[in-house]
């Protein structure tokens, strides 16, 4: 529960603040539906820890319609995560004078060292490096 809360108030309120810079949509985009997840653990939680008392009926806690509707945002989320690492990887190569803007730093310092993004020619995850503070002239000798 505690890493659904870090990221709602550690990126995504951060986010929603900066309205001049992120779009409503955009934030929604990337955090699909976060949100209702953290609502929904919650509840769960509570659910399970009433039916602690009475292993027998265990079971009762995740078949409700409650569970069900529940554990179907992880549908969704599933569904559009890839969409939202795109969304993600785009925000990384915004031009650097947006960087000084504290909302922004906020959000994507964090993030910098260690994004992770699926490659379309690679089965596997490639890395993002942190950008350069300048280019760099590389000579070429023939």
């Amino acid at each position: 529960m505690q890493d659904l809360q870090d990221i709602v108030m550690g990126y995504m309120a951060p986010m929603e603040l900066c309205a001049d810079l992120f779009d409503p949509a955009l934030v929604q985009d990337i955090f699909i539906n976060i949100k209702p997840i953290g609502d929904f653990h919650m509840n769960f939680l509570e659910k399970l820890d009433e039916y602690r008392k009475d292993l027998d009926s265990l079971a009762d806690c995740f078949l409700t319609k409650e569970s069900e509707e529940g554990f179907a945002l992880y549908n969704e989320f599933c569904r559009k995560v890839p969409r939202s690492l795109d969304l993600i990887s785009e925000m990384m190569k915004r031009p650097p004078e947006l960087a000084v803007h504290p909302g922004l730093q906020a959000v994507t310092q964090p993030l910098l060292p260690t994004v992770r993004v699926p490659s379309q020619t690679h089965p596997e995850d490639t890395q993002i490096p942190p950008p350069s503070q300048r280019p760099t002239k590389v000579h070429i000798q023939n």
